[in-house]
């Protein structure tokens, strides 16, 4: 149970990320947060990460996209591709899209880059920040974006991605979008970490 000032509070942002330990009820949790979002007259999107199946299946939308679907409830949703999601980071970055297709569809290039899990980290926050975008970019200007993150543990390191990828890159696009993500992350007012846990564990 939330408190309703603290509902109202948390919505004032324009990110909600929510985690929490497996089993807790996270992906349920962020699921009721862009629902009362949209109640409350926000134009609101829940993106889920790869492999997540509880936000379609609370909102009715039967395949996952990248592009967001709008449920009956009035929430969108949208899921995080990993192959599509670095095609689309690395045409930002190089900007010739048959090039990347080509190279993306090579075996060991795909292996390379699901061997790390920063790279769909840095994707899903890369993809969640375009959708913040002003209506006639990528995005569609959402009130508010509820990402249902993976478990703690994963999500700990994956929301220090950007500032890794900003120190670890230092100049040029990657470097600019990751110190613009860490920014956006680290903001109070725009963003806000939602831990969900069991009263037993508390």
């Amino acid at each position: 149970y939330m408190a309703a000032p603290w509902l109202e509070e948390l919505l004032r942002r324009r990110i909600l990320l929510v985690t929490g330990k497996g089993g807790t009820g996270k992906s349920s949790c962020a699921a009721g947060l862009a629902l009362s979002a949209v109640r409350r007259g926000l134009r609101t999107l829940l993106i889920e990460v790869e492999c997540s199946t509880t936000a379609r299946s609370i909102f009715g939308i039967k395949k996952p996209s990248m592009s967001p679907k709008r449920s009956s409830s009035g929430v969108e949703v949208a899921s995080i591709e990993f192959q599509k999601g670095v095609e689309e980071l690395i045409h930002e970055v190089m900007g010739v899209p048959r090039v990347v297709r080509v190279m993306l569809r090579h075996p060991v290039v795909t292996r390379f880059l699901r061997a790390s899990p920063s790279v769909l980290d840095f994707v899903t926050l890369f993809q969640t920040t375009r959708f913040m975008a002003p209506s006639g970019g990528v995005g569609k200007g959402y009130d508010l974006v509820v990402v249902d993150l993976p478990a703690f543990g994963h999500a700990k390191t994956m929301l220090n991605v950007g500032r890794t990828a900003r120190e670890l890159f230092k100049v040029g696009p990657l470097a600019t979008r990751g110190g613009y993500i860490d920014d956006l992350l680290h903001n109070d007012v725009v963003s806000k970490v939602v831990i969900v846990a069991l009263p037993e564990e508390m």
